[in-house]
């Protein structure tokens, strides 16, 4: 009897190609995300979602000489909140990612943690550290950061024009070149494994333009349009210029209740506004974050 995998899934094939057992592969003919969403409509929980979908994705492909392997995932968080996996960019958000981290950490209650983090294990983990700060023991960083938006580098900016533009994205190819010997066919095989086709890379492409290389936030837009050029002035006390920020429970995804101008004192281009103690366009420009400031408290 043919067995039959009605799953397009990388890691569902490696694990019955592990197990040493013979199958074929065949997509099934089934609308997933409208099934899904007409389940969901009717009511069904995550458990018999998850179910229902390997059951009708079974059934799209079956045979009368076949055995058929049907299978789906859901994520329930404890907050009934459903998550499957991320299927188009715009699924992908770096506060999405921060907050699905955040969720797990809860979860497990974890603590007396060593973070060791690397590239984008960076942008999301030391995001946690910074809420979390009693949960974590020790931190080991390598090539990572937590940009703020303040620009970029000349090899971040190639890399992105490349992995937004490039038509086929050679996951393992790009591996090969960040290490210092030449990986084997295999191993550059093995980084390729998880990506059968482009559809699968949506993820890989879309992470590097979700780094914070310019300023964004709806302060910066809640009266006058301030762009990153005037959020250096009027700079009194000289570079660098930072904007810290508090978000309500810890979370910037939510409201911000705390603005700091820091090395740039914008109280003092409002009080000496009349004695040209700055030039009136920097005195102008203020007086734009202070309108911006109060706007954004008015409607937020």
């Amino acid at each position: 009897m043919r067995l039959l995998l009605a799953s397009q899934s990388a890691t569902r094939r490696r694990m019955l190609e592990a197990a040493g057992i013979r199958f074929e592969i065949v997509a099934p003919a089934l609308d997933e995300e409208q099934a899904k969403a007409g389940l969901i409509a009717a009511g069904f929980e995550p458990r018999d979602l998850a179910e229902m979908l390997a059951e009708m994705k079974a059934k799209s492909v079956a045979g009368d000489d076949a055995l058929v392997i049907g299978a789906d995932q859901i994520l329930e968080l404890d907050d009934g909140a459903m998550l499957s996996k991320p299927a188009t960019r715009d699924d992908y958000t770096y506060e999405r990612h921060v907050r699905w981290m955040r969720d797990w950490l809860i979860a497990l209650d974890l603590t007396k943690i060593t973070l060791f983090c690397q590239d984008w294990g960076g942008l999301i983990g030391l995001r946690l550290v910074a809420a979390f700060p009693d949960r974590f023991a020790r931190l080991v960083i390598a090539n990572t950061g937590l940009p703020i938006g303040t620009g970029f580098s000349e090899g971040f900016n190639a890399w992105l024009a490349f992995s937004q533009n490039v038509p086929h994205f050679p996951a393992g190819a790009i591996v090969n070149g960040g290490v210092i010997r030449d990986l084997t066919p295999a191993e550059i095989a093995a980084y390729d494994a998880p990506f059968p086709d482009e559809s699968y890379k949506e993820g890989a492409r879309q992470f590097p333009t979700l780094v914070p290389v310019t300023p964004d936030h709806p302060v910066w837009d809640s009266f006058f349009r301030i762009d990153e050029e005037k959020l250096q002035i009027p700079g009194i006390y000289g570079p660098p210029i930072q904007y810290l920020g508090i978000f309500e429970d810890n979370d910037p995804t939510k409201r911000l209740m705390v603005i700091a101008n820091w090395n740039n004192d914008i109280g003092d281009a409002w009080q000496w506004s009349d004695e040209g103690f700055l030039p009136i366009d920097l005195t102008n420009e203020a007086y734009q974050l202070g309108v911006n400031y109060v706007m954004y408290a008015l409607t937020h």
